[in-house]
């Protein structure tokens, strides 16, 4: 397929997505306009999820604590340890965090959508305990760090700074509608190179009698 072609298929596509949104926009109307459907902001929906209200964020805090900890005990260099670290180790190191995470706090974080719903008796209420100074724990690992060659001017604040280096990532990849074209034009003319530099396999048949001494 030539150029032009994908350029011509790349705008007719762009231009049809423009138009699924006005129609969708229209369509998603009663006839009397009193229901409708509205569209969060793209940034809100982290805002309504129980599990982004400081679940997620204390199970990758714990999975990052126990990651430096590794470091720090097994000794090696920064190179030496990403060498020796495999996905099972991740794998195990994730699955501990998350056994970690204090059943307090999934109940807070559902009390923050839905703060007018009352707790389960069967429920123990946030004790002081529980929720101790974030600043403590990040404070001893701190002094943790010093002890390692290389690490005694690191404090509190650059251990937190390290810890939500990732915080604003959304986890994926954002694509416009033209990355989205543009990324599968390139595809199909990519495999479309390909297909046309190889030859096709040539495939010798072989007589019934020698197939049968093989």
């Amino acid at each position: 397929m030539k150029g032009s072609t994908f350029d011509e298929l790349g705008t007719a596509l762009t231009e049809w997505l423009a138009q699924v949104r006005k129609e969708t926009t229209s369509v998603l109307k009663s006839s009397d306009r009193q229901i409708f459907a509205k569209f969060l902001p793209p940034n809100i929906t982290a805002l309504i999820q129980p599990m982004d209200q400081g679940v997620i964020a204390t199970m990758k805090r714990t999975y990052q604590t126990k990651l430096l900890m590794t470091k720090i005990e097994e000794g090696y260099d920064l190179k030496e340890f990403w060498k020796h670290y495999t996905i099972l180790d991740s794998i195990y190191n994730i699955a501990s965090a998350w056994d970690s995470v204090n059943p307090s706090i999934l109940i807070k974080s559902w009390r923050k959508l839905i703060p007018n719903v009352e707790a389960n008796n069967d429920l123990t209420p946030l004790s002081c305990e529980e929720n101790e100074d974030v600043d403590t724990p990040m404070a001893t690992l701190a002094d943790t760090v010093k002890t390692v060659p290389g690490g005694e001017n690191v404090d509190a604040e650059n251990i937190n700074e390290w810890l939500e280096c990732d915080v604003n990532e959304p986890g994926f990849e954002c694509l416009t509608d033209d990355e989205i074209v543009k990324k599968a034009r390139g595809q199909t003319e990519n495999e479309g190179e390909r297909s046309e530099g190889e030859e096709e396999p040539t495939v010798q048949m072989q007589k019934t009698h020698k197939a049968a001494d093989c």
